[in-house]
């Protein structure tokens, strides 16, 4: 069986768009590096979640518009979850 993209066959405004999605996850991604980088030097930096079970375990650090969730176990950082900020996660905290 063929596969064929649907890429190739959008209209030129189509990947246009496309191109500047990852452009723009490429850049979003480049700004958390360091942030996230620098968790296990100062894990205490983000705020405490409250609504998990073991909430001095769990953070939340913001850098620009997203969200970055991680945990803190045995002196080592985990990073759970990014997202952007304004995304509604309703019940999903955990």
């Amino acid at each position: 069986m063929a596969v064929t993209s649907r890429i190739q066959s959008a209209p030129v405004d189509g990947v246009e768009q496309i191109g500047a999605r990852e452009a723009a996850a490429g850049r979003i991604a480049a700004s958390l590096v360091e942030p996230i980088d620098n968790l296990p030097t100062l894990p205490e930096m983000g705020v405490v979640v409250a609504e998990v079970p073991d909430a001095e375990a769990i953070r939340g650090h913001f850098v620009d518009s997203q969200v970055v969730r991680y945990a803190i176990h045995d002196g080592t950082v985990f990073v759970l979850r990014v997202w952007h900020g304004r995304e509604d996660r309703g019940n999903d905290i955990k």
